[in-house]
């Protein structure tokens, strides 16, 4: 009966974790991706507005 139960426990309980890592893994992919994408064209922009700025 124990072990029914710790093994019903653990499937359920990692059924229930299982997602959200995989979830979080997805979106920090896509997240990391687009912020990865979007800083170095930040830091371009900002150095074409310091670059133009002083010629101005």
């Amino acid at each position: 009966m124990d072990d029914e139960i710790t093994n019903f426990l653990l499937s359920r309980y990692l059924r229930a974790v299982r997602p959200p890592p995989q979830n979080s893994a997805k979106a920090k992919k896509l997240g990391g991706g687009s912020t990865a994408r979007k800083s170095p064209i930040r830091s371009t922009n900002n150095e074409w507005r310091m670059k133009k700025t002083p010629t101005h």
